[in-house]
């Protein structure tokens, strides 16, 4: 049971992933996906890309996925 919970989590989260892709490529104005401030520059293309998500993220949180990869941690996505 709590594997099929495990797997439906991961689905959601894979499907809000995308939401946020289509959003950034369609070039509208938005929080980071990952910590929700308004710091997220335009174009988006300037913005960090994610590590773990094919989606772009604020500096900040770009610097702490880069920081915990060295470490070899995993940045959970949010």
């Amino acid at each position: 049971m709590n594997s099929v919970i495990g797997k439906l989590a991961e689905i959601e989260t894979t499907a809000e992933t995308i939401v946020e892709h289509a959003r950034q490529q369609k070039g509208e104005h938005m929080h980071c996906p990952r910590c929700g401030a308004d710091t997220m520059k335009a174009p988006v293309h300037t913005n960090a890309l994610s590590r773990i998500a094919d989606i772009y993220i604020c500096d900040s949180c770009g610097s702490a996925e880069a920081m915990l990869a060295f470490m070899n941690q995993q940045y959970p996505l949010t």
